[in-house]
């Protein structure tokens, strides 16, 4: 490989060029046998919302097998957490009735809720089988 540097022509041997590729904030990369892949990291607030739903799902399906259900057992779904967590709880409502097999999602307070960590979010759950 030839490079001209103020009007002189260099030979560059190809074995003593580094090519170092590094990602400005919000970004990652990673390099492999002169492949690379730049992926944004950023986290919307969609994406927030999704993870806090899929989140709360995992929680009450774990909280399913906890309390014994049948695979198939019909529940109600009480929770108590911020307006983060219920902000995306609302946004994703049907969803996480289908995953879970509930005919009903309300929030709600109560002292005998279990406590659950959605993401760094403290958040009451209960489960009534129907």
């Amino acid at each position: 490989m030839k490079l001209a540097v103020d009007g002189e022509i260099l030979d560059v041997v190809k074995d003593y060029v580094l090519i170092t590729i590094s990602a400005k904030e919000g970004f990652t990369v990673a390099m492999e046998n002169n492949l690379f892949v730049i992926l944004e990291t950023t986290l919307t607030q969609e994406l927030l919302d999704e993870g806090y739903a899929r989140e709360f799902i995992s929680k009450v399906q774990q909280m399913r097998k906890n309390n014994g259900y049948e695979m198939m057992d019909r529940i109600k779904i009480f929770y108590d957490g911020d307006d983060e967590i219920a902000k995306a709880v609302n946004i994703y409502m049907d969803y996480i009735m289908k995953e879970t097999l509930a005919d009903a999602l309300e929030r709600t307070g109560d002292d005998s809720f279990e406590k659950q960590d959605l993401n760094g979010h403290d958040t009451g759950m209960k489960l009534e089988k129907l």
